[in-house]
């Protein structure tokens, strides 16, 4: 699923050139996060693992510029805030009231693609500059900057054969005050998609 085409370019590219020096971006010509790269001035998308632009027609192209450009568009509207360091869950999301994100097809495709081999996720974590942190639990917990001042934890637990395997996703409390719960759940499979797609670049 993909947001719908209303998100595009000369939609969003207002509200999208307004993030040039703002909310953690640098004063560039370009926005990057997640391994990809926002020309500002044409729109494009790159993706900086491949050194490509990220052009065609199938439906990945598809919901990674729709989804970027939405999320983007997004969080211009934003203010400045710091990371609090405390995480909250789904559940805890004050949307969450008026409708559903339970990330549980999240959840199970982190566990489809590193679940048996966590280090590949910490690998993949790190190539998209995030990084390995402590966690009360679980056999791995990665840190990763969906967005400049938009932190996601992810936790994996892997199965043996008497408990199955089980994946966690957080959030910093703040992250409501940059993006809606819609567009927290397309920035959360953008970031596990990105993820999947780093693997391939692995030495």
């Amino acid at each position: 699923m993909a947001p719908s085409d209303h998100w595009n370019w000369a939609k969003c590219r207002d509200k999208i050139r307004s993030l040039r020096g703002r909310l953690g971006f640098q004063d560039d010509e370009y926005l990057d996060f997640l391994g990809l790269r926002v020309n500002l001035d044409t729109g494009e998308i790159s993706d900086v693992l491949k050194d490509e632009l990220i052009t065609g027609d199938d439906l990945h192209v598809k919901f990674t510029t729709q989804t970027v450009y939405y999320i983007l568009s997004g969080f211009s509207d934003s203010d400045h805030t710091e990371p609090s360091g405390e995480l909250i869950t789904t559940k805890q999301l004050r949307g969450t009231k008026f409708g559903d994100l339970s990330n549980s097809g999240t959840r199970e495709r982190l566990l489809r693609y590193f679940g048996e081999n966590t280090d590949t996720l910490r690998r993949c974590t790190e190539l998209l500059g995030g990084m390995k942190i402590e966690f009360p639990y679980g056999d791995l917990a990665v840190k990763i900057n969906a967005l400049p001042l938009i932190p996601i934890t992810l936790v994996i637990t892997e199965g043996d054969n008497e408990f199955p395997g089980d994946a966690r996703v957080f959030y910093d409390r703040t992250i409501e005050s940059f993006l809606d719960v819609e567009r927290i759940n397309f920035i959360t499979i953008l970031t596990v998609t990105r993820l999947r797609d780093a693997i391939q670049y692995l030495i």
